[in-house]
């Protein structure tokens, strides 16, 4: 099943059990105190002792949860630098919106805020604008990196030992038009790193075309990417270059403002 109709999936039918429960743990401590006996966990998530101690050394082991000589538990230094990731996400949407507004008010398209989820692209932000309503690729939906110009500029940025790991797992083919041959894909890889610019021809959704670009902060280190996405015809027509400029425009005003 293609990642953008995950959402449209049963609401259970792709949870993890295991994964939830582990969760529940984390969010214990979100209201109480910072340390926790392994009852009183077990009391707050409803867990038998033996499940919940299993969970808490997994998470120990990733550094999630801590454990305190007097053998109560806290959550661990990990979390720290995981809240620190999605606060720079915040940050990246609030800096982005206004000049993402600008760019789709001046063309009259759909704009996107992409960043890397994993081996997949997350949509951070969108905003519509124009006649046609594009369906997929909504806020926090994710698209395969070889799929759509904004996950494409993403694949671009990264190294290529990563490249190689992402493009080992086989393709998924989302419309007839989807590039899906590996040898392919690297050739379009070395396309966006030459040219610095990324196209989207029906790979996505038939008929709809995108172009991305990255956006990069002050070491030039690639942090996401911003796209417009309409009518192929539209974007890969005459307004082509205007379109680019304007992209790169709005690219490097937000990199700017980021620092």
């Amino acid at each position: 099943m293609p990642a953008t109709d995950l959402a449209a999936a049963k609401p259970d039918q792709y949870y993890a059990l295991t994964v939830g429960k582990a969760a529940s743990i984390l969010e214990a401590f979100v209201a109480g105190p910072p340390d926790l006996s392994l009852a009183e966990i077990c009391r707050r998530v409803g867990l038998n002792r033996a499940t919940a101690y299993r969970l808490l050394y997994t998470l120990i082991k990733h550094r999630l949860i801590a454990r305190a000589p007097d053998g109560r538990y806290r959550l661990g230094l990990a979390l720290i630098a995981l809240g620190s990731a999605a606060q720079r996400q915040v940050r990246l949407g609030q800096v982005a919106l206004p000049h993402m507004r600008a760019l789709s008010d001046v063309l009259q398209l759909t704009s996107f805020l992409s960043v890397l989820d994993g081996s997949m692209a997350l949509c951070l932000e969108r905003l519509d604008c124009g006649e046609i309503y594009i369906t997929r690729y909504q806020e926090g939906e994710r698209l395969p990196l070889h799929a759509g110009a904004g996950p494409l500029v993403l694949l671009g940025g990264l190294p290529d030992e990563e490249v190689a790991r992402v493009l080992a797992a086989p393709a998924a083919s989302l419309t007839r038009y989807s590039v899906t041959e590996r040898t392919a894909i690297r050739a379009r890889v070395e396309q966006v790193r030459l040219e610095g610019v990324a196209y989207s021809d029906q790979d996505v959704t038939v008929g709809v075309g995108a172009i991305g670009v990255p956006i990069r902060d002050a070491s030039a280190r690639i942090v996401a990417s911003v796209s417009i996405s309409g009518l192929v015809q539209e974007l890969l027509g005459e307004r082509k270059t205007a379109i680019v400029e304007a992209l790169q425009a709005c690219a490097t005003a937000i990199g700017r403002e980021l620092g």
